[in-house]
């Protein structure tokens, strides 16, 4: 598992922490909402449980080979692992990835007790000196590097980590929630260190002889032309075969594995789409063309596009190629000022106002010197000056600057408190236009290179330095107002009577096919395991799975109304497939057109034998059959036919058969063959030792055996899931 979970700010600051929190909390609203309905339900899980006579500690999501995962530890390693990726992942986005965050979850709690099973039989642990070496030592964990990383060297900060332990316990300096995110951190650098050594016992177990090394060189360096006729079962018509009940399950039974199945449920749905109405639509047209009317005299858009628009005023300078289209082609042809009448766009209504337009640099280059004051934000508690003392030593600095210019990196290093860039001479390095704080950032657009001056924002006082600007074009800043075209209340009220009427008066799966078809909505298929996310293309549908799954629904049984994003949904719980083997009548058509195969073999198999039994010779041999001699170079490791694709059996047949001699006919998947071949290349004798090659197949060996290790334990021991139970 690989989680990256930046715990230094944009310039490597530890005083930024709290900024972060606190703007992680802000993005994080629609999360922690989520996360209340999510323990609402929990609370809902305890109470029955509560009500059944079940105390809840003792409700296990699982069970791996004896030992309890517990709801409490799984919903905290969820819980954890949701913040982890909150930081940079959009809310909607994040609310998809719940079911697959707990998926993965479950997994590595398995992982982890299976793994911890085997290392404590073997003796093998990760001790706390080896542990501290991973995060202080001389070549720390790729998450120390990767979290702890300058921006600006790209190269581990030693000081800042220091730092950063050192705090570690005091919430006044790393909020409570960064060190939370730290020790999760710390525990899966622990985890994987103990698996990488679990893994290496396994792998150095094996060794790879030089007869091995050598077998393996010739396979692959001789090489073989051959030439070969072939008859494709396609040439006979399926119409000329049959396949009796008893063929059938002869097949079925010589092949049974192959249809092995989890438990699963089939199911079939009737999804309805709730959309707009013409009435609907019309109705948001007048209600948008009143607000925009109302928006060309307000005086204050900032407020109106806040309380009347889905989207709020955007301060960010936007290029054309950034704009939808419509809204892109008006501005183009408008001036400052001017207002975008409404226009229809991407499921959406719109209308704008230009606000401003300036030629600005894509790119921005700049140093400066820092001085925060008690009280600005994200100040060290250990700076004691104020706003009054700050500004007057920008003054003083910016004096000896103005007077001696090549004193600007000296001083930086000196006095800035962004300790960051300080080390760097106060360079920032290239930055996107608007990436920085306001005032700083229209200082540098606004000014010539090479401008030094002082710049108040948030921080504290700036001393900054212009150093370069690329990439020169037209921007604009909009104010944009859009609402979505979507279905008022009382369409989306009827549909969710239409759809409540026809669950209600449908008693089971086939009344509620038939009652579908008569009012002409689609029914689709879909088949649900235990681990089934849900319907495709809806995020959190996890519930319609659960009822299928419950132990109440039976086959045949019609559900009450889904929901999902507007939608409506009716499912039928067609069948229920307990673990074990689909049965014959299931898998029928899947194996009806393999017997016909064989039996298209059979008969192919005479007609190449036959032809054989009349000529040694391939070509005479092609010219009876009235096919052409086709060509295949051959070596030990192709499993390919040209023309036939993946022919494993046939190829491996080529490679191993006799040199200048006729084969026998080798049944194919796609075909039936006769070959011949000729060696086209021997391999040359090899000068060096075989050690490179013995190295190259113990590594690949080993990188099988660690890769399927965990999973081939886990295949014999007993997993208990019950976490379709809880999600």
């Amino acid at each position: 598992m690989l989680i990256s979970c930046k715990f230094a700010a944009s310039k490597f600051s530890i005083n930024l922490y709290k900024k972060m929190a606190a703007i992680g909390k802000i993005r994080k609203y629609y999360v922690l909402c989520m996360v209340v309905i999510g323990v609402a339900l929990l609370a809902f899980i305890i109470g029955d449980f509560s009500r059944s006579g079940t105390d809840p500690s003792e409700r296990a999501v699982g069970v791996v080979d004896g030992e309890k995962i517990s709801w409490f530890d799984f919903a905290k390693e969820v819980d954890i692992n949701t913040n982890l990726r909150a930081g940079n992942t959009d809310p909607q986005v994040l609310s998809s990835m719940a079911f697959s965050i707990r998926e993965s979850v479950w997994q590595d709690m398995v992982k982890q007790i299976i793994l911890k099973k085997q290392t404590d039989e073997l003796g093998v642990s990760v001790t706390t000196k080896e542990l501290n070496d991973l995060i202080r030592g001389a070549s720390p964990h790729e998450y120390i590097v990767s979290n702890f990383t300058n921006p600006e060297t790209g190269l581990l900060d030693h000081e800042q980590l220091d730092y950063f332990l050192l705090n570690l316990n005091n919430p006044n300096v790393i909020p409570a929630e960064v060190k939370s995110n730290y020790l999760y951190i710390e525990n899966l650098i622990k985890k994987e260190t103990l698996e990488s050594k679990y893994t290496n016992l396994i792998s150095k177990g094996f060794y790879v002889p030089t007869a091995f090394a050598l077998k393996d060189y010739n396979e692959k360096s001789t090489k073989y032309d051959v030439e070969f006729v072939a008859k494709r079962y396609r040439e006979l018509p399926d119409s000329l075969f049959s396949a009796s009940n008893a063929e059938l399950q002869n097949y079925y039974n010589e092949h049974k594995e192959e249809y092995k199945l989890d438990e699963t449920r089939e199911v079939e749905f009737i999804e309805y789409l709730v959309t707009p109405t013409q009435e609907d639509r019309n109705n948001l047209w007048d209600d948008v063309n009143k607000l925009f009317a109302q928006f060309e005299t307000t005086t204050d858009v900032k407020s109106f596009l806040a309380f009347e628009s889905e989207t709020p005023y955007n301060e960010n300078w936007i290029k054309l190629e950034n704009l939808t289209p419509t809204m892109a082609s008006n501005v183009e042809k408008l001036n400052v000022g001017d207002f975008i009448p409404p226009f229809e766009e991407n499921g959406k209504l719109m209308f704008a106002k230009i606000m401003d337009s300036q030629e600005r640099a894509d790119s921005l280059k700049a140093s400066h010197i820092l001085l925060s004051y008690q009280g600005s934000a994200n100040a060290a508690e250990d700076i004691t000056r104020t706003k009054e003392e700050a500004e007057a030593e920008a003054k003083r600095l910016l004096g000896i600057i103005k007077s001696s210019p090549n004193q600007f990196g000296a001083l930086a290093a000196e006095y800035s408190t962004d300790a960051s860039n300080a080390k760097n001479n106060g360079e920032l390095g290239w930055f996107t236009d608007g990436k920085m704080v306001q005032p700083f950032n229209e200082f540098v657009v606004e000014s010539k290179v090479g401008a030094i001056d002082i710049v108040e924002s948030v921080f504290g006082y700036h001393i900054i330095k212009v150093e370069d600007k690329a990439a020169i074009s037209t921007k604009y800043k909009l104010a944009e107002f859009s609402r979505s075209i979507i279905p008022s209340s009382a369409t989306h009220t009827a549909a969710y009577f239409f759809m409540s009427d026809l669950a209600a008066n449908v008693k089971n799966y086939d009344e509620m096919v038939a009652v579908a078809r008569e009012k002409g909505l689609n029914v689709r298929p879909i088949s649900f395991t235990k681990n089934s996310s849900g319907l495709p293309g809806r995020n959190n549908s996890r519930d319609v799975v659960r009822w299928t799954f419950d132990k109440n629904t039976k086959a045949g049984n019609v559900s009450k109304i889904f929901e999902y994003d507007g939608d409506l949904y009716v499912a039928a719980l067609k069948s229920i497939n307990d673990k074990g083997y689909r049965t014959l009548n299931q898998v029928e058509n899947e194996i009806k057109p393999l017997v016909i195969r064989d039996k298209k073999a059979e008969v192919l198999l005479k007609e190449l034998n036959d032809a054989k039994a009349t000529s040694s010779n391939i070509n005479t041999i092609a010219t009876n059959l009235g096919v052409n001699v086709e060509k295949a170079d051959i070596s030990g490791n192709i499993t390919n036919i040209p023309a036939y694709g993946n022919e494993p059996y046939v190829a491996g047949a080529m490679y191993g058969a006799p040199v200048d001699q006729l084969s026998g006919v080798v049944k194919g998947d796609q075909a039936v063959f006769i070959f011949t071949k000729k060696l086209k290349e021997s391999p040359q004798e090899k000068t060096s030792d075989f050690a490179a090659d013995q190295r190259r197949l113990e590594n690949q060996t080993s990188s099988r055996l660690t890769r399927n290790a965990i999973s081939v334990i886990e295949k014999n021991v007993k997993v208990e899931n019950n976490t379709l139970d809880f999600y």
